[in-house]
């Protein structure tokens, strides 16, 4: 058999390695945060790839970052990441995947209602309602509200612009006429004084005499509650999507959604979890043998054993998680019969229960059949099933991307931590309430100053309840979601994290001109004006890029990088990792602030690293830093902040989320799945869906789960 052989890669960090793949098997490609995992499968082995198939079929230039000395045998290549940048609402599962046009073949077959191109998003097709998006905007209430403002000061975040004075008057004389205290804040009133303010409009009008920056205005107007303006009028940070009414979530109009086949409509079709649609498609198959029926079922039925039975083919794409929408593809692969490829998988396991990551374990056995797996992974099942396993380490950064021993790897990952069993503070009952897309039963139990861990099956309703629910009940509440943060291509560690002006102050010390430092014109390069790079070709949509060469790349102007702090200039101090950082005395602030990142197990990072070249889970833990050196909240709501961590660097975490439990009476509520994390919480609540029900079937201290029979992830908890 002809191995798929690289030699002398020196990609990024990895250190001049030499490695075979065997064609037809699952490898898995192991190692620490930031070791240079993703270096070697995707910007290596798949890029090699890639770019090979480029350039057969295509025209344009696109520039490859790997270094290597030489490769041989390779084969066609997919990557499917953990990336999720799809941000168009019309953009379905059914759309995505090109399924729509089997299930327009399978309803013109069966369906004598059926029209042409029924399922497609044309002007005539759409729901008239939410204009084929599936939802319609409405102001958020969780979102609008400080409740740490008094009335008087005025609490609707969405008010404070530039009318905030005239908004602020016209409040505390419609407060005044109907009797509420001006001095009380907003979660203090009652429930209908609370909705005056939100819904109601005053009877009187009031005269305001206000300002608009140094300029004075009168206007008599009316008081309207902040919920009765226009969702368009209001900033989007302050919105959220809401399932439409119209078309319950399909997009299509009514006389589409009514079409039926064998007494179910196309609406039961496209809304149906896979779940449902499995059994719905079986019921079909009795009476008609259709291969688009067969092809959609096989669809459904490989989602079903990935662990996403619970989805719809109405789903909206951007609302799918980064590991749903890689075992989305997953399964499209399975119906696609394509062989003889390599598939390039980022941490599959991730996301997923421990009692789905079996099924999905089987499934990827059975891919690598006909085609070969490489999978970047932590997960030790997945791991004791594969063929082959390299181990990059020992650390991260420029101190890995060397291979290593599975016994090196392991020894690595020691980190001695005694497990905190914190008092309770305080406990808070919570009554859980149905959202527009979920069912909720029951109530639970939110104990202070400890760490929570909440644990389900995929698409149970765990990011629904820290997203959606908590943050209407919990004071000094902060959700730290697993989006990607908005950035630009100059946002870096440093900026992001506030280090950079920090540094920036010290070297201003430097000086007798002090505001020389302060302005960014003066310190970036002007040619490049900061980037480190210029534009240098332009085609379509592409855009390719050099190296500046006024400033080699550093982005800074040379007048700047004679200014030197601990014998350094501003880009050496960017270019050193947190780890080297550490050792630095510069002020207590940032020394704070690069120890907090090193706890984070973001130590491998430099100030100058791209916020656009880091991982999800990077991104996250970056969030979560922000939110602790934010002393304002008390409570953060965590989803899955161990996504892509080995066993030392979650420990790690944990460590660092019981020092803030300890020191500053902080509560943490986490979304996840992984049994390490878990075993170390406090308190455990467990959500189990019940057909189409939501319920809690534990919430209690973690020493009692052990005895709860209904209890899924308990025969994984460490003891």
């Amino acid at each position: 058999m002809r191995q798929i052989t690289y030699r002398g890669i020196k990609t990024n960090n990895l250190k001049n390695l030499n490695i075979n793949i065997i064609p037809n098997s699952l490898t898995c490609i192991c190692g620490c945060s930031g070791s240079g995992k993703s270096s070697l499968a995707f910007d290596t082995i798949h890029a090699i790839s890639k770019s090979e198939i480029n350039s057969l079929v295509n025209d344009d230039y696109e520039n490859f970052n790997y270094v290597v000395d030489f490769y041989d045998n390779i084969l066609f290549s997919v990557a499917l990441k953990q990336l999720n940048f799809n941000i168009n609402p019309k953009s379905s599962i059914l759309s995505y995947f090109h399924l729509s046009n089997e299930l327009n073949l399978l309803v013109s077959s069966l369906s004598k209602q059926y029209t042409k191109n029924a399922i497609s998003l044309s002007p005539k097709n759409i729901c008239p309602r939410c204009l084929g998006n599936g939802f319609t905007k409405e102001i958020d209430i969780n979102k609008i509200i400080d409740i740490n403002i008094k009335l008087k000061d005025n609490p609707f975040i969405p008010w404070l612009n530039s009318y905030k004075d005239f908004y602020t008057q016209i409040l505390n004389s419609y407060i005044n006429d109907i009797g509420i205290n001006a001095n009380l804040k907003f979660h203090e009133l009652s429930k209908t004084a609370q909705y005056d303010l939100l819904y109601k409009t005053s009877i009187n009008k009031y005269k305001i005499i206000y300002k608009i920056g140094t300029k004075t205005r009168v206007k008599t107007d009316f008081y309207k509650g902040i919920m009765l303006c226009n969702a368009i009028d209001i900033s989007e940070q302050y919105i959220k999507h809401v399932v439409c009414e119209k078309c319950k979530g399909t997009r299509l109009n009514q006389s589409i959604n009514d079409i039926k086949i064998f007494n179910y409509s196309l609406q039961d079709i496209l809304l149906s979890s896979f779940n449902d649609l499995s059994k719905i498609f079986k019921s079909f198959s009795i009476k008609n043998t259709n291969y688009t029926l067969k092809k959609l079922d096989a669809f459904v039925t490989e989602c079903i054993k990935l662990g996403l039975g619970h989805l719809n083919f109405s789903r909206s794409i951007p609302t799918l998680s980064g590991g749903e929408l890689q075992r989305l593809r997953i399964a499209k692969i399975f119906i696609a019969n394509i062989n003889n490829i390599m598939i390039v998988l980022d941490e599959p396991t991730s996301s997923l229960h421990p009692d789905e990551i079996q099924n999905l374990v089987k499934e990827i056995q059975k891919l690598k059949h006909n085609n070969t797996i490489v999978a970047v992974e932590h997960n030790k099942e997945l791991i004791s099933k594969s063929d082959y396993a390299f181990y990059i380490g020992l650390k991260s950064g420029k101190e890995g991307g060397n291979l290593i021993s599975k016994k090196e790897y392991d020894l690595s990952q020691y980190f001695e931590l005694k497990k905190v069993n914190f008092k309770v503070s305080d406990s808070q009952n919570i009554k859980l309430q149905n959202l527009s897309f979920l069912n909720f039963k029951g109530e639970l139990v939110i104990n202070h100053n400890r760490l929570i861990g909440i644990s389900s099956k995929s698409g149970v309703g765990k990011t629904s309840l820290l997203r959606n629910i908590l943050p209407m009940h919990l004071n000094s509440y902060q959700y730290i979601s697993q989006k990607p943060i908005k950035a630009n291509i100059n946002s870096t560690i440093g900026t992001y994290s506030g280090i950079f002006d920090d540094i920036k102050k010290l070297f201003a010390l430097t000086s007798c001109d002090k505001d020389y430092f302060c302005k960014n014109k003066n310190i970036i390069c002007k040619n490049c004006n900061g980037n480190g790079k210029v534009l240098v070709l332009e085609k379509y949509k592409n855009k390719f890029y050099d190296i500046c060469s006024y400033c080699n790349g550093s982005g800074f102007d040379k007048k700047f990088l004679k200014f030197k702090v601990f014998g350094m200039n501003i880009n050496e101090i960017v270019n050193l990792n947190i780890e080297k950082l550490k050792y630095f005395n510069f002020s207590e602030k940032i020394n704070k602030k690069i120890l907090l990142l090193d706890e984070l197990g973001l130590s491998h990072l430099c100030l100058n690293r791209s916020i656009l070249n880091i991982s999800g889970g990077e991104q996250q833990r970056l969030k979560l830093f922000k939110s602790l050196s934010d002393n304002n909240s008390k409570i953060f709501g965590l989803d899955e902040p161990t996504k892509g961590l080995g066993d030392k660097d979650i420990l790690k975490i944990i460590s660092l989320l019981y020092k803030s439990i300890k020191n500053e009476n902080k509560t943490f509520i986490v979304a996840e799945h992984n049994p390490l994390f878990l075993s170390y919480c406090n308190d455990i609540i467990e959500m189990k869906r019940d057909s189409n029900v939501v319920k809690i079937i534990f919430n209690s201290s973690i020493e009692k789960i052990k005895n709860c029979k209904e209890s899924e992830i308990s025969k994984f908890i460490l003891t």
